[in-house]
C-alpha cells in the first residue's frame, strides 16, 4: 500500500514534532528509568510484571538523522 502524499504543512509539523522529541530525549530517558525503578523496587507491583525491557528510538526527519 502506497503511503499518502504529505503536504508541506504536514511535513513541517512532523519535523517540529521530531525536533521536540530529540530535544526531550533526556526527559524520556529519565521517565523510563523512574518507571523501571518504581516497578522493580515494589514487590507488590512486581507480582504483575513478567519482564521489563525498553529502548528509546529516536526518529529521523524524512531520511536525515
Amino acid at each position: 500500500m502506497k503511503a499518502p502524499a504529505l503536504s508541506q504543512q504536514d511535513r513541517a509539523f512532523i519535523e517540529d514534532l521530531v525536533l521536540h522529541a530529540k530535544s526531550s530525549e533526556k526527559v524520556f530517558e529519565t521517565l523510563l528509568h523512574n518507571l523501571f525503578n518504581t516497578f522493580s523496587s515494589d514487590d507488590e507491583l512486581m507480582k504483575y510484571v513478567h519482564s521489563m525491557k525498553w529502548r528509546i528510538k529516536m526518529p529521523t526527519i524524512f531520511g536525515t538523522s
